[in-house]
């Protein structure tokens, strides 16, 4: 599988390196190199660094060919754009959103794209717990 990870925060960086040692085709995408360098020797993926709204950029990490994008900035409005771009002009079959605002939850629903939030997962597991 060909996954294109945009932003390397904490969990954009956890998750590409989990991708990439189950043995999956990475290209990590932050405007920031040192995020990409924090990758370490150990990750064998691709590295682009540029803004993920670019399309110059997403060309670059290869999304004509990605199986999965996963836009996981800091920022919902980002996030959006790039599922969008993702989805509408490149055709990627799987498109995931980082979320914070739960109440744009439905506005991406609506948009047909998939959304994750650690905001809305905490709420609930501290309910829960």
């Amino acid at each position: 599988m060909n996954v294109i990870v945009v932003g390397l925060g904490r969990m954009g960086t956890g998750l590409a390196r989990k991708l990439d040692r189950q043995g999956h085709n990475v290209c990590a995408v932050d405007q920031d190199p040192e995020r990409l360098e924090l990758l370490g020797d150990g990750f064998a993926g691709r590295k682009v660094c540029g803004v993920g709204i670019d399309r110059d950029v997403l060309e670059k990490a290869g999304i004509e060919r990605a199986s999965a994008v996963v836009s996981c900035t800091t920022s919902d409005e980002t996030n959006i754009v790039i599922a969008r771009i993702a989805r509408d002009s490149y055709r990627v079959p799987r498109v995931i959103a980082r979320m914070y605002d739960v109440s744009k939850a439905e506005t991406y629903r609506r948009l047909g794209i998939q959304t994750i939030s650690t905001t809305d997962w905490g709420v609930r597991r501290a309910c829960e717990l």
